[in-house]
């Protein structure tokens, strides 16, 4: 599942991008206000009259859906300077990535594919805009409102319903705590520190899956999400060097040169375009071994890495199994290789779909590490002599089109992998 189609999902970790610092008093304190938006107004005038700053944030994600629960922590040093130096830097945990700005150029990282970009400030600015950004980059894409700038008017847009709470103690000191609902019935609740920093200690983002699901399909009807932001260790007056906002990349990251290529509608080439398919045998849910290497010479081969509880595959799934009965008569065979689940778990997903499909089990992601899967669904079109020719990431909507065109061509003896590293070499 890339973090591109998991949208419902990656709306609500925007949130996390609140209120991100110790501020000094200017209009008033956590104690003055008497209305949530007083509070968030004090939290983001303060904010803005900060030079310098950091503080320390922990992501801790707790989803459940289709019985199978996910539990992610991710953890970011952060330090701001006015007017154009940040370090938002992912120091542990898989989800999300890293933005340093040195004030002339602007670093972007992912950890989920370990790539990163370097780009003029002045041509990256807000391009991609807060939205593709958070997508990738999770905290590191919120460099923006960690500065305070549109906090307000953001945080509080869609809010129905909003009360202050009583006064709450965390980890041996008191908080503020205000309290908002939005029309899509997302709740989250902010803790304040009181006393003269308005200083934001926690933020908990509870959504209603059941009004998101509305007219988006593919969220799981069970899915629920607890997300807690821990905000520690404030430094309101910090100091610093110019090798406080130099990026250095973890060990095995690659440099590209965008980051958003994706984003934009162009994908860079899967690194198995091209290549042999890696050979693997896996067992399917009837417990008969499946060898790839048994439809060399006569197959083509559709694998599909997918999960239960990956919108985007369950979007994909049926699509693929369709097109692969019309292709059937024309030696092609379609297996969907289940990321990490049992197989009580994918049968009760199948008949809860009314879905007949030919299930393939890598229950410890070897399979999925062999074909270098970072992101689900991941398709994956296999010529009859076992070459690469196609991988697509993620779900489009003109998926049942594209997949039927690329199998005529490959039918047809058309080298599509040869063509598309031709087309990205000459770009």
């Amino acid at each position: 599942m890339t973090l591109r189609n998991w949208l419902p999902l990656h709306l609500v970790i925007l949130y996390l991008s609140l209120l991100g610092c110790d501020a000094q008093r200017k209009v008033g304190n956590a104690d003055s206000a008497d209305s949530p938006e007083q509070l968030v107004a004090i939290v983001e005038d303060n904010l803005q009259e900060l030079q310098a700053y950091s503080f320390r944030l922990d992501v801790e994600m707790d989803l459940t859906a289709q019985g199978v629960e996910q539990k992610m922590d991710s953890m970011y040093d952060v330090k701001i300077e006015r007017p154009n130096r940040w370090a938002i830097v992912l120091e542990s945990g898989m989800m999300g990535g890293s933005s340093v700005s040195d004030g002339e150029n602007l670093t972007r990282y992912v950890q989920m594919v370990k790539k990163y970009s370097i780009e003029p400030l002045e041509e990256a600015g807000n391009t991609p805009g807060i939205d593709e950004s958070f997508m990738l980059l999770g905290a590191g894409g919120f460099s923006q409102l960690f500065m305070g700038e549109g906090l307000k008017d953001w945080l509080l847009e869609g809010v129905t319903k909003s009360e202050l709470l009583e006064k709450q103690e965390i980890n041996g000191s008191t908080y503020t705590v205000a309290k908002f609902e939005k029309k899509n019935g997302t709740n989250i609740e902010l803790a304040v520190s009181t006393g003269d920093r308005p200083l934001v200690r926690q933020v908990v983002v509870k959504p209603d899956f059941t009004k998101l699901a509305q007219g988006q399909a593919g969220i799981p009807k069970d899915m629920k999400l607890d997300l807690t932001l821990n905000f520690t260790d404030w430094n309101t007056d910090a100091k610093y060097s110019q090798d406080d906002f130099v990026f250095s990349p973890p060990p095995g990251a690659e440099k590209v040169d965008s980051l958003f290529s994706q984003l934009s509608g162009e994908p860079e080439l899967h690194p198995l375009v091209g290549e042999q398919a890696p050979t693997f045998t896996a067992m399917d849910l009837n417990g008969q071994a499946v060898a790839l290497e048994q439809f060399a010479g006569e197959n083509v081969v559709i694998l599909d890495f997918w999960a239960t509880w990956c919108g985007p595959c369950v979007d994909a799934l049926p699509i693929i199994a369709r097109v692969a009965e019309n292709f059937k008569d024309k030696h092609v065979v379609f297996y969907a290789v289940n990321e990490g689940e049992t197989s009580e778990t994918i049968r009760e997903f199948l008949s809860e779909e009314n879905l007949d499909i030919p299930v393939l089990l890598d229950e410890d992601g070897i399979i999925g590490s062999l074909f270098q899967v970072s992101g689900i669904p991941q398709t994956v079109l296999i010529d009859s002599v076992g070459k690469v020719q196609v991988v697509h990431v993620g779900f489009g909507g003109n998926l049942e089109n594209q997949l039927t065109q690329e199998l005529e061509e490959i039918l047809a003896g058309e080298d599509l992998a040869s063509a598309a590293r031709e087309e990205q070499e000459g770009q």
